[in-house]
């Protein structure tokens, strides 16, 4: 087994690594945290189809304070909505504003400060939403929008519908499992009720009638896919052109090298020779930096407990201490230790520090050209971006001044071919001879580092998690460098008697003294987690439950998201 050194040692490194690498996010001036604990809405019919609403919303203000309320409503499915009010009975509320924006009406409100669970109550009039299909009256609601970013505890709608003379047998309301339907003085009430909505995940009822409202029909046509599919496959097949044509003018092979050695030449220039200016690299060449001056004594980095207010929790982060002295470092090194300074954590130092990190590889770039390393190329990237914007145009003219599969094809040429001239322009920077030469001594000697690792492992792991500590600021250039690979290293120091010693530069505050089983899943240096979601369109047809959406149907009215700030 481990030892607790050994424990402690990977514990740091792993914390370091996800923090140095996970926290590009910019910086929020207040931690603000909140969620809507309740979500009503009553939707009152009369019997020319207009809807009088009511939302209900409580905010659960968890952490920070908050003074604006929003809320986005999709117009698309509706004629109109008016008479916006905003209310609530535990605060003043002022500055009710509404705004027109992109396809939705954008209300927002002011209100003093607060920190507590806050209900407001909004109220507007929708007019032409109700449409027939297949001769009977359809209420199509998005009750909740697919927009709130934040997970919804509890929703309750209900709906009023004053045709009392309408038979309950002809009635059918979707999703029937979360719903009830109620005889009430003046006609039918059908209550949906439904608990713990997911971030983004709306709640869509309908309501079939006897025709009962003279509404516009919608039918369930077929789409003239074969046009669109020309249009998207045309734009496609321009993307991949220019996809194509951009990697061969930046591609440069790596020449043979026959004798790595470890490079003449500062980390960071090395780090954006192999990794360019992409985020992900941009990521781990400022996480081998910082890497690098703790390895030389200039700065220490302390695992340390985080407190979580909100779920109660205990996680871990990283404090990071300088202690550097000015004239034994580089201008570039310097800089970073002057950024490093104000912060007391790493992820405040990487989400607080964007335009300084963006500076210090712009003058990266800009020493690799100086030096012959890389080309700039101005008249074609600019050519190249001046004719894709042209096509570009010209697709859009071709939609709006053609018809039929002239347009189609004019358009999907287009945007095919202004896509591709986009991408090209985007190579504005290649690598020189030598500069293809430089990066592959780089890589070289990363490879020759790696492999010794690798073969060492068998015979003695202790000796090669040395050497892997010892190398990590160059590793952390390394992309072969993955979490299997470092995982290897984990599971051959599983079962080994031997401790390794905990590095200076890192201090533990956090499990002093544990027993506790060794990482099954050691993270890499240079992992870059990012989080992918889903983006839907506000007010479209996200269900739950067993709602469908009906075949042909294009979405409910309604919907929308908002938040308090």
């Amino acid at each position: 087994m481990l030892s607790v050194q050994m424990r402690c040692l990977l514990r740091c490194l792993t914390l370091t690594l996800v923090l140095l690498t996970t926290t590009a996010a910019p910086a929020l001036a207040q931690s603000q945290e909140w969620d809507i604990a309740r979500y009503e809405v009553d939707l009152s019919v009369d019997t020319s189809g207009t809807y009088a609403v009511t939302e209900d919303i409580t905010f659960d203000l968890r952490e920070g304070t908050f003074t604006q309320g929003e809320r986005r409503i999709p117009t698309e499915q509706m004629d109109a909505l008016r008479d916006v009010q905003v209310t609530s009975s535990q605060v003043e509320v002022t500055d009710v504003s509404t705004r027109t924006r992109s396809g939705e009406r954008v209300i927002q409100w002011q209100y003093p400060e607060r920190d507590t669970s806050t209900t407001f109550t909004l109220t507007y009039v929708v007019e032409g939403a109700p449409y027939t299909e297949d001769g009977r009256t359809v209420i199509d609601w998005q009750a909740v929008g697919d927009a709130w970013n934040v997970p919804i505890r509890a929703m309750q709608a209900t709906v009023q519908l004053p045709f009392p003379d309408v038979p309950r047998d002809s009635i059918q309301v979707e999703p029937a499992t979360d719903a009830t339907l109620d005889s009430t003085a003046t006609g039918w009430q059908a209550t949906f009720a439904y608990d713990n909505l997911a971030p983004n995940e709306g709640y869509r009822l309908r309501i079939h009638l006897p025709r009962v409202i003279d509404a516009p029909e919608r039918t369930s046509s077929d789409p003239e896919w074969p046009k669109v599919f020309t249009v998207v496959g045309l734009g496609l097949l321009g993307l991949l052109g220019g996809g194509t044509a951009t990697w061969w003018l930046g591609h440069m092979p790596m020449p043979p090298v026959r004798r790595p050695r470890e490079p003449n030449m500062p980390l960071a220039e090395a780090g954006y020779l192999l990794l360019r200016a992409d985020w992900a690299g941009w990521q781990r060449l400022f996480s081998a930096m910082i890497f690098d001056l703790a390895e030389r004594g200039h700065l220490t980095l302390r695992r340390v407990p985080k407190e979580s207010s909100w779920t109660d929790t205990t996680s871990e982060e990283i404090e990071v201490k300088v202690h550097a002295q000015s004239h034994t470092l580089s201008n570039r090194e310097e800089a970073l230790i002057e950024a490093l300074r104000p912060h007391d954590t790493l992820s405040d130092f990487f989400q607080k520090t964007a335009s300084f990190r963006n500076e210090q590889v712009t003058q990266l770039r800009d020493a690799l050209v100086e030096r012959g390393w890389m080309v700039e190329h101005p008249v074609r990237s600019w050519g190249s971006g001046l004719g894709g914007l042209m096509l570009l145009g010209g697709g859009v003219a071709a939609l709006i001044g053609l018809s039929g599969w002239v347009a189609v094809v004019g358009a999907g040429l287009g945007f095919g071919a202004g896509l591709a001239g986009l991408l090209v322009a985007v190579q504005y920077r290649t690598f020189s001879d030598e500069g293809a030469r430089q990066r592959a001594e780089v890589q070289a000697f990363l490879d020759r580092e790696r492999t010794a690792i690798e073969s060492e492992l068998d015979q003695d792991p202790v000796a090669a998690a040395d050497r892997f500590v010892e190398m990590l600021p160059w590793l952390a250039l390394d992309t072969e460098v993955d979490s299997a690979y470092v995982k290897a290293i984990n599971e051959a120091l599983e079962t080994h008697p031997d401790a390794v010693t905990l590095p200076p530069w890192i201090e533990d505050r956090v499990g002093k003294g544990e027993t506790e089983e060794v990482l099954t899943s050691f993270l890499p240096i240079y992992i870059i987690m990012m989080s992918s979601t889903s983006t839907s369109s506000a007010g479209g047809a996200a269900t739950v439950g067993s709602v469908s959406a009906g075949a042909g149907a294009v979405g409910g009215a309604g919907g929308g998201g908002g938040g308090v700030s």
